[in-house]
């Protein structure tokens, strides 16, 4: 269902060796959490999140699957770090949004305070290329190549979801339709290329259904889209 789930992890004792907690969201879904060493995580739809109970030694490791944003607690001598599937994210406190699906070919993180240094790997680990993000900074890394673009961007816009928006800024059509498949649980294929790089600013709510959204989107009669099921087919306005 959609809505959020706050959950505190225990702190009453510390185990001998890590141990770990899941959290895996369903469509439409978000879950809140506070690690034991206070960093405050939001769960985006259709994602998974794995953390310890308690911290143990000298680095804070998590992992994630989709996308989350991140107020990460201030310890400088204890780095944060979040590993993806072929990147890793290391932070002494700031805040930052991660989106990283498995089945995208490019993960996205976007810094709104402090500052992160991203790395990326091979399909073998090999390490091939990092970056540090400053704020209003964003990173598309390719998960193919270990490529690492770097973007001036308004990052209060990453992550707008956690206050039930998603707000686009001259996005395109084929990167929206991706965000409207993890949440909604819908999937949409755009019939003709030349749909793929419509561009659309603009804020809707998440408690809207997807009809209504893409009417919104489609303000301008640009498309028409058949709904049947979970499938959606976007198909070029005929002139």
């Amino acid at each position: 269902t959609k809505g959020g789930l706050y959950y505190e992890a225990n702190t009453d004792s510390v185990p001998e060796r890590e141990e770990f907690h899941r959290i895996e969201t369903a469509v439409g879904g978000e879950y809140f959490v506070v690690l034991s060493d206070g960093t405050r995580v939001w769960v985006n739809s259709t994602s998974e999140f794995v953390y310890p109970v308690q911290f143990i030694g000298d680095r804070r490791v998590v992992q994630l699957k989709g996308e989350a944003y991140f107020e990460v607690a201030k310890n400088h001598s204890k780095p944060f770090i979040v590993k993806l599937k072929n990147q890793q994210i290391t932070v002494l406190g700031t805040s930052f949004n991660i989106q990283a699906f498995n089945d995208d070919r490019f993960s996205v993180t976007t810094l709104l305070s402090g500052s992160i240094l991203l790395e990326s790997f091979d399909a073998q680990g090999r390490k091939m290329s990092s970056m540090k993000l400053k704020p209003n900074q964003q990173a598309r890394s390719d998960n193919r190549t270990g490529s690492i673009f770097l973007s001036e961007t308004d990052a209060s816009i990453s992550n707008a979801w956690v206050g039930g928006k998603y707000r686009f800024k001259d996005e395109t059509l084929v990167s929206i339709v991706k965000r409207l498949e993890n949440y909604y649980g819908v999937n949409i294929r755009l019939a003709h290329d030349s749909l793929r790089n419509i561009r659309y600013t603009g804020t809707f709510s998440l408690d809207q259904g997807i009809q209504e959204v893409l009417d919104i989107i489609n303000s301008e009669k640009q498309f028409t889209f058949m709904k049947d099921g979970k499938d959606i087919l976007i198909s070029a306005r005929s002139k």
